[in-house]
């Protein structure tokens, strides 16, 4: 990793998954759960710098399902867990 890490800071270990593309920093997806909705079988890219998540709209439209249509961060803890599955 370039700078190196201090895992002082980190909350378990490191792990290191093999790109599927070259000219991304591209991984496997197992599953993306938000709340009761699930995809399987992605691809991701893994970029540390940016806070957008997108997809095609016949993957993320039935994963946002039952999620307001106007957010509003001030109940952001009521919204259901965002999880990425990614194995090995």
């Amino acid at each position: 990793m370039l700078g190196g890490v201090n895992p002082d800071y980190a909350a378990e270990n490191f792990k290191y998954y093999p790109l599927i593309a070259q000219n991304y920093w591209m991984i496997a997806v197992d599953k993306v759960t938000l709340g009761e909705n699930s995809i399987t079988a992605l691809r991701g890219v893994v970029d540390t710098g940016t806070s957008v998540i997108v997809g095609p709209k016949s993957f993320v439209d039935p994963l946002i399902k039952g999620l307001p249509a106007n957010p509003d961060c001030a109940t952001l803890d009521q919204f259901p867990d965002m999880t990425f599955t990614i194995v090995i």
